[in-house]
């Protein structure tokens, strides 16, 4: 619980740096406005979350704050050794498939119901989604706590930066 609020806490801290410095650099309330959606879109679509990233735009991937966040919280959360029930489920909507007269998905799931081994079978497929980033070990969490922490520092910094130029182009 504790390694979780320290991750939510970075994911939050790095992102009002990051919406500190967007601040800073825009002239206007209109301009901050009208940028922070389109960051908040990039965060959603390259972070890798929704969706896989072709090789080019996967690079992206490390820029975000959210797949970072999203890291911590799977590392955290043991998203590798969890099972996955979708293939599972749709064995389940399939088992009235019929072919030449026979119910072949039928038989599959009734074999592995019958057998016991549908906690065994859905840990073998979600064992082919493990993401090596995602791995639960106090090295790979205090590692990728330290990425959010750079974002937090890097944005701060360029933050006052920024916030340092206002008295010279008379805002």
């Amino acid at each position: 619980l504790v390694d979780l609020a320290i991750t939510f806490f970075l994911i939050s801290f790095s992102s009002d740096m990051l919406a500190l410095m967007i601040s800073a650099v825009s002239k206007t309330t209109t301009f901050a406005m009208t940028v922070m959606p389109f960051v908040l879109v990039f965060q959603l679509v390259f972070s890798g979350g929704v969706f896989a990233l072709q090789r080019g735009a996967s690079i992206l991937t490390n820029f975000t704050i959210a797949k970072w966040g999203m890291c911590a919280i799977c590392a955290i959360c043991g998203y590798n050794s969890l099972p996955t029930f979708t293939v599972w489920n749709q064995l389940q909507n399939l088992k009235g498939y019929e072919y030449e007269g026979m119910y072949p998905v039928q038989m599959v799931v009734d074999n592995i119901e019958r057998t016991g081994n549908v906690e065994k079978f859905c840990m073998e497929i979600a064992s082919n989604n493990q993401v090596a980033q995602y791995a639960s070990t106090p090295t790979n969490v205090l590692n990728v706590w330290s990425y959010l922490l750079d974002f937090a520092i890097v944005f701060s910094l360029l933050s006052l930066f920024f916030l340092s130029k206002i008295d010279k182009d008379k805002r």
